[in-house]
Formats: structure tokens, C-alpha cells, sequence
């Protein structure tokens, strides 16, 4: 499971995860459309790890996104509002 916070956010939000067991992972922001907005981080999770991805939120527009990781062991989102 995914979590955000704070949300709404205007310049930055945090996007954290517990890694069930060690994989590599990449998560990606999508807007509401699908489009892939960018990468936010790749990498190798270790068992148990608890993972923070620091989102950059001042070069997107206002609007609802994803957050999306994905590896081995599924697919998992969580939703992102951003605010000017």
C-alpha cells in the first residue's frame, strides 16, 4: 500500500511504501488522462523496507494525479492533488 502526504500539496509531497519483500520497483506520475508526467524514482527495495519518494510538484500544473509503483509483486497507486 501506497500513502501520500500532505495532500493537497503545492511545491512538494512525500510518497511512501513498505516493501513486502526485497525487488526492484519504478514509480511513476501520471496525470488523469494516463500520460506518464515522469519518472520519480527507481530502484531495489530491500525486505521491509519502508521507501520515501519526495515529489517535485512546482514544474506541474494543477490538477489530480497517480502515483504509480510497480515491480514484481503487483501494481500499486495512490491518488495526488496538486494546488498553485
Amino acid at each position: 500500500m501506497m500513502v501520500a502526504y500532505p495532500i493537497p500539496f503545492s511545491d512538494r509531497t512525500t510518497v511512501e511504501f513498505k516493501s513486502k519483500k526485497g525487488e526492484e520497483y519504478v514509480i511513476n506520475l501520471y496525470d488523469m488522462s494516463g500520460t506518464m508526467v515522469k519518472q520519480l524514482k527507481s530502484g531495489k527495495a530491500k525486505a521491509n523496507e519502508v521507501v520515501k519518494v519526495e515529489v517535485d510538484g512546482r514544474g506541474i500544473q494543477e490538477g489530480v494525479y497517480l502515483a504509480r509503483k510497480i515491480s514484481k509483486s503487483g501494481v500499486s497507486s495512490v491518488k495526488l492533488l496538486k494546488k498553485n
